[in-house]
């Protein structure tokens, strides 16, 4: 896991990235495949140092922070996740594809009063429009003609989507 903040320009524009590299493994795996899930009639089949499920070998992210005036700042926000398969037996067929997204974010903030202090914010979730699937799941089983089959499920994220946030403080 690496971790860096480098400032670009004194306390103006600053650059913060995060990447983690891993070897998520299970060192032996038996996978059970059923022709109905209430059925004591099952296949099995041995994996070797088969990938974890749902643990990407590369994660990542990247800020760019911009602070032109102490009460005003703006950040993007990278992030990218590798492959990641949706079961234990490392089928690129059950898998999903890696990914990038990008958010945008515009803070700003004052104080109307002595006694207590408002924020403003505004974001652009997904500013690249990327069309991606951050999780899902893959059950394998037995299907009418006695092979292995996959029945799938995605959960698409959303597009490019905009949100406020008033905070007030006392």
């Amino acid at each position: 896991e690496l971790e860096a903040s480098l400032p670009l320009v004194g306390d103006v524009l600053r650059f913060d990235a995060t990447t983690t590299l891993s070897r998520n493994k299970i060192k032996a795996y038996t996978a059970h495949y059923s022709k109905n899930w209430s059925s004591d009639d099952y296949q099995s089949e041995e994996f070797k140092n088969t990938d974890i499920s749902f643990s990407p070998s590369v994660t990542g992210s990247g800020v760019l922070n911009y602070q032109p005036l102490k009460n005003l700042g703006f950040r993007f926000t990278g992030i990218y996740v590798g492959k990641q398969f949706m079961d234990n037996t490392s089928d690129n067929k059950n898998s999903l594809d890696a990914y990038f997204v990008g958010n945008l974010s515009a803070s700003y903030s004052f104080k109307p009063m002595a006694w207590g202090a408002i924020e403003l914010d505004f974001f652009v979730n997904n500013l690249f429009n990327s069309e991606y699937i951050a999780n899902g799941y893959g059950v394998k089983y037995i299907d009418e003609k006695g092979n292995v089959a996959v029945y799938q499920g995605f959960y698409p994220q959303a597009r490019r989507n905009y949100m406020a946030r008033l905070t007030v403080k006392f």
